[in-house]
């Protein structure tokens, strides 16, 4: 996936098991590149799920706080 240039990216790395990088969307359309075990899940899966429910609900809190 390229992004346009000047798009700041967020990357944690919460344990030595997961690497997790986020970048805005300015569409209506969220997008996803995944992997596994080294595999690529191009459809997301349950682990996809666990990390978009807790990077959305972290950026409620973020609005909602101000």
């Amino acid at each position: 996936m390229h992004l346009p240039e000047g798009i700041t990216t967020f990357r944690q790395h919460p344990d030595q098991r997961w690497e997790v990088d986020f970048a805005p969307s300015f569409d209506k359309n969220s997008k996803q590149i995944s992997f596994v075990n080294s595999v690529n899940t191009t459809k997301g899966g349950q682990h996809v799920e666990h990390v978009m429910s807790q990077v959305v609900e972290a950026v409620w809190d973020s609005i909602w706080e101000v």
